[in-house]
């Protein structure tokens, strides 16, 4: 945080590349107007491609997994900046975190209709 604030201060236009530890580290970085792009979170893209890989040894065909894992990506990203609005108000941060998992539950659900597929994958096939 240090480094990014004095290279913010000093160099107010260079583009900063960073690593957050965690949502509340996101934010800070945010706070320094550091890019939302510019910003890793450390755990995220790991856990998406885990998640990717559990999809498909679960029976998943590996086009529906690798865009249930980007809507989930997009989902995730539209709820930081959400968040990151309402982030010293903890009642909306609440509000908006069981807001976001019924929309996650819509979006699931509107694909697996718009794909024509009763379930997208079936236990055990695998």
């Amino acid at each position: 945080m240090k480094t990014a604030a004095v290279v913010r201060e000093n160099f107010p236009n260079l583009p900063i590349l960073a690593r957050a530890r965690n949502r509340v580290h996101y934010y800070r970085l945010r706070d320094l107007d550091i890019d939302r792009e510019t910003i890793q979170r450390e755990f995220f893209l790991s856990s998406l491609e885990t998640a990717r890989q559990a999809l498909e040894l679960t029976g998943m065909e590996a086009t529906q997994a690798a865009r249930a894992v980007a809507l989930f990506k997009e989902h995730d990203l539209q709820l930081m900046d959400e968040q990151y609005a309402v982030r010293q108000d903890e009642t909306q941060l609440i509000q908006t975190a069981a807001q976001a998992a019924a929309q996650l539950q819509e979006v699931f659900e509107a694909d697996v209709k718009e794909s024509r597929s009763p379930v997208p994958w079936r236990h055990g096939t695998r």
